[in-house]
């Protein structure tokens, strides 16, 4: 799980994006955690599918998620504010 830190505060993870997907899951193999999108990576939306996701996933309002890198890339890394890495790993599953 290579994928999630613990942070200040929260937990940091990389996550690649598949847009324009027929669904909209959130996966992990091996070391790697990929987001598939319906979503078309054209102004955000991609991006705000991601942060809406995580949030009902986690409970948690979608101000506590932040993209730190990769804004306009598939690989991305967030910011994840008042969630252990135990508990992001058990909600996602």
């Amino acid at each position: 799980m290579n994928f999630v830190e613990e942070a200040d505060r929260g937990i940091r993870v990389k996550i690649y994006v598949k847009p324009l997907s027929r669904k909209e899951s959130l996966e992990y193999t091996g070391d790697e955690l990929i987001f598939y999108t319906r979503e078309k990576p054209v102004r955000g939306r991609a991006n705000i599918s991601l942060i809406n996701f995580l949030s009902k996933t986690l409970n948690i309002p979608h101000e506590n998620i932040k993209i730190v890198s990769g804004l306009k890339s598939r690989y991305k890394t967030l910011f994840i504010q008042g969630v252990s890495k135990d508990d992001f790993m058990r909600r996602i599953r």
